[in-house]
């Protein structure tokens, strides 16, 4: 037996034994996606009672926990998060999360700065033979969290992947070890509409080839990376990683060759999508998982010569504010690294951003564009970053343009049903 598995031996434990070192006060912080420890979090909820005053940090909630829904917690465990999950949004005991806001390249950096974390649980994968674990999906805040705590505990899971970038992490450096064989968390394939597709041209013929590109999840993401695969060599410097970036690389459209820094790798924070996509990142010395710290500096992002930023959006308004985490008054999501690419694009040599969303919501029954955002909406990316905005009906450019000519552009892109209401409004508010 070498030294690394006598070490690992002598850290191992079970659920129970972990659950039973967690003490008043702890601040705890859960990895995110399939670095989200599933077997400790199956059970954290055993911990409510027992303790005092422990903060649970789970950023992105793919598992639906007892800890989530069940009532009771506050002044216990107290859920905190810098976005609101789908299991986060359909708890009854939405009450007991604290949603905080942030940028996700400086989260774990306003996390310490009010409650320093104590305590880090995530997944990783089994160990090599010189002794190291790998994070697997996921570096994004795990690996700033990791180096913050006190206590690192990882949920060993042979079902993870291997990765390479800043995931690794020697077992000297682990307080302790408990075993699972949790499947991994996987998206369903996405599909997209007609509206997407078209949405896709658009934004297809606003990428060239060789540009360095950020790209997210949905059926729009979806539609947009069909619509690029007969560009040639793309670069990936991007928050997610997942299944349509994963094709566009297999084609060789996507390649790394004319990126800047990180030449010839995929550069992201985490990877999320299917079996496949996980297959591919396992021991793919390609793709860097990198800590969001990194990834999503602006000032990182911008070294990219040609960096397009392309994001979703829940709403916009006709001075170009982009709402893309809140309806209303109402958390759905939170800003992740949206406002981090729109900046990072916009200071890149021929940097370009992309705002893609459908015209209307509900069949038709709501306005996507509107003369001002709903009362209470989160400004996720402030109007001055704001460049290129993609609906089924074209393409609205706003870099430079006054006011007028930015209410002009967007209703021109807004669903036809609306758009007389529209500039009335606009008239009405001073606009046109």
């Amino acid at each position: 037996m070498s030294n690394f598995e006598e070490s690992y031996r002598k850290k191992l434990m079970s659920v129970d034994e972990f659950l039973a070192t967690i003490k008043s006060g702890d601040r705890i912080f859960a990895g995110l996606y399939n670095t989200e420890p599933k077997a400790i979090m199956k059970r954290m909820h055993e911990i409510v009672g027992r303790v005092k005053d422990v903060d649970l940090w789970m950023t992105n909630d793919m598992g639906d926990y007892p800890i989530i829904s069940m009532e009771g917690t506050e002044g216990s465990v107290n859920l905190r998060s810098g976005f609101i999950g789908r299991n986060f949004r359909k708890a009854a005991a939405f009450k007991h999360i604290d949603y905080i806001p942030n940028d996700l390249h400086r989260t774990i950096e306003l996390i310490n700065s009010y409650r320093p974390l104590t305590v880090y649980i995530g997944t990783a994968a089994p160990m090599n033979e010189e002794g190291y674990l790998s994070l697997g999906p996921s570096a994004q805040l795990e690996v700033d969290a990791i180096k913050s705590a006190d206590r690192v505990v990882l949920e060993v899971n042979k079902n993870n992947p291997f990765t390479y970038g800043d995931t690794l992490i020697h077992i000297d450096e682990v307080t302790a070890v408990v075993e699972s064989d949790e499947a991994n968390y996987t998206m369903p394939e996405i599909g997209y509409s007609k509206e997407d597709e078209i949405i896709g041209g658009y934004v297809a013929s606003l990428i060239k080839d060789g540009d360095c590109i950020q790209l997210g999840l949905g059926g729009t993401p979806t539609a947009i990376g069909k619509a690029l695969t007969d560009k040639h060599d793309l670069g990936a410097h991007t928050e997610l990683f997942g299944d349509t970036m994963m094709e566009l690389a297999k084609l060789g459209v996507l390649n790394g060759s004319k990126k800047n820094i990180n030449t010839g790798k995929v550069s992201t924070a985490f990877c999320w999508g299917s079996e496949d996509l996980y297959d591919f990142i396992d021991h793919n010395e390609d793709v860097e998982i990198k800590t969001s710290s990194y990834i999503n500096d602006p000032f990182v992002i911008a070294q990219n010569d040609n960096m397009v930023s392309i994001n979703a959006a829940i709403g916009v308004d006709l001075t170009g504010q982009i709402c893309s985490e809140t309806i209303g008054t109402k958390q759905y999501s939170g800003s992740g690294g949206a406002m981090d690419f729109a900046y990072g694009a916009l200071h890149s040599k021929g940097g370009r951003g992309i705002i893609a969303l459908h015209s209307s919501a509900k069949g038709g029954q709501i306005s996507k564009i509107s003369a001002m955002l709903s009362q209470g909406s989160a400004v996720t990316i402030p109007r001055s970053l704001v460049d290129h905005v993609v609906t089924e009906y074209g393409i609205a450019r706003l870099r430079g343009r006054s006011l007028s000519e930015r209410a002009k552009e967007l209703i021109a892109i807004a669903h036809p049903n609306f758009r007389e209401e529209l500039t009335a409004q606009a008239k009405e508010i001073g606009l046109l």
